[in-house]
């Protein structure tokens, strides 16, 4: 009675350490068997890492601030905002530099504080 207690509180506790991980690979594991080959080509693992280098930027420009013990929470809209910026340059017929320099500024005006 005594081991099969000591083994369930072990496998709790390696459940709650590595459950990111668990869940991650049942995800990988239950795409792979839903889609077949096409999952884990290498064309399809670079183009989801690809769409992800964009959030993992903006988590990363988020971080330095809470770890030096402030708190930012305006980058998920201030990339929004620059969308809007980007679109609007992009549909006034606006070259590709304009409306990245419209985000830009916008980035400015909001760091100023």
């Amino acid at each position: 009675m005594k081991k099969s207690l000591a083994m369930k509180d072990r496998l709790q506790v390696v459940i709650k350490e590595y459950s990111a991980i668990l869940i991650l690979l049942a995800l990988v594991l239950a795409m792979s068997i839903l889609k077949g080959d096409s999952f884990l080509k290498s064309t399809n693992l670079v183009n989801i890492i690809r769409q992800q280098a964009v959030i993992g930027i903006i988590a990363l420009g988020i971080m330095f601030p809470i770890v030096s013990g402030g708190t930012d929470l305006s980058g998920g809209s201030v990339v929004a905002l620059c969308g809007v910026f980007c679109s609007f340059g992009g549909s006034s017929g606006a070259s590709h530099p304009v409306g990245v320099f419209d985000c830009n500024s916008y980035w400015s005006l909001d760091r100023s504080d």
